[in-house]
């Protein structure tokens, strides 16, 4: 068998949150240390059969064992920290790691971890030089590390971690609808605003317009209402031009420009003498449209 079909046959397949869980998950399976564990990112996992790209909530790795290198300084670092640590009185777990050939970390999980520390490191790098001093007969040649936790599993912070970032997630995604609702409720109530006041200014235009209105003929109280000479000039073209239409299709034309009594009177005598037509005004209040009707010579 080659090298290639073992290591195909060695590698397993394992799926967790993240790549820290699925490389415990291999340890534990194979009944080694972390750090014999090789393994590799299944890039498949993030795709769909068809090659596209998919959101994933797990990762998932091929792992497999490696031969590690000897331990023999690693693990007496361990044995000498543990029995410190008995000669202390404080409590914790010692663990040792081969890094590479001669050289590792011995990690202390303690709860007295501030202690071990000391003020700016101190205490633990007197630790560090007094074994480096105990094992300097027979492993003078190792360099190794001592690295000390405050009494929580790294395992543990990561959980503390993913489940603090999935609530802030959470809380991100309700304040954004609760903006979002917000927001729609504020244009809403300004629409609303804007609609009644609207309706009040032309309530009281209305109510202004009535004062005096007296038909369409002889008004002579909206003088503060008329327009420029260019507007009333505008209106004189499309009442003959909306008459003219009306007289080549035989139908009413409304206006539906609303206008003031002024406006109407504009209209009223600019068709009187347009031949065919007839004006009349329509609706309720000083605001009004008027309609064009074709008329026969008969009439």
């Amino acid at each position: 068998m080659s090298e290639e079909t073992q290591e195909e046959t060695e590698a397993a397949s394992f799926e967790g949150q993240t790549v820290a869980h699925c490389v415990k998950a291999a340890a534990e399976h194979f009944g080694v240390p972390r750090e014999a564990i090789v393994w590799k990112l299944d890039t498949s996992h993030f795709r769909t059969p068809d090659g596209r790209s998919r959101p994933m909530d797990s990762v998932k790795i091929f792992a497999k064992t490696r031969e590690l290198p000897s331990s023999e300084g690693v693990d007496a670092a361990v044995a000498w920290v543990t029995q410190l640590l008995e000669l202390m009185s404080l409590e914790g777990t010692v663990t040792g790691s081969t890094v590479s050939d001669k050289q590792g970390s011995v990690n202390i999980d303690s709860p007295a971890a501030r202690h071990l520390v000391g003020r700016r490191g101190t205490t633990l790098r007197s630790i560090r030089r007094l074994m480096e001093a105990a094992l300097e007969s027979e492993y003078g040649d190792w360099n190794i590390d001592v690295n000390v936790e405050g009494g929580r599993r790294r395992d543990d912070r990561d959980d503390r971690r993913g489940r603090d970032r999935d609530d802030r997630d959470d809380r991100r995604g309700r304040d954004r609808d609760d903006r979002d609702d917000r927001r729609g409720r504020d244009r809403d109530d300004r629409d609303d605003r804007r609609g009644r006041d609207r309706d009040d200014r032309r309530g009281r235009g209305r109510d202004r317009g009535d004062r005096g209105d007296r038909g369409d003929r002889g008004d002579r109280g909206d003088r503060g209402d008329r327009r420029s000479d260019r507007d009333i000039d505008r209106l004189k073209s499309l009442a003959r031009r909306l008459a003219s239409k009306a007289v080549k299709s035989g139908e009413s034309i409304t206006i539906r420009k609303e206008m003031n009594s002024y406006e109407r009177r504009v209209v009223h005598l600019e068709l009187a003498d347009f031949e065919g037509v007839e004006t009349e005004s329509a609706g309720d209040g000083s605001m009004k449209q008027i309609i064009i009707t074709p008329v026969s010579g008969e009439e």
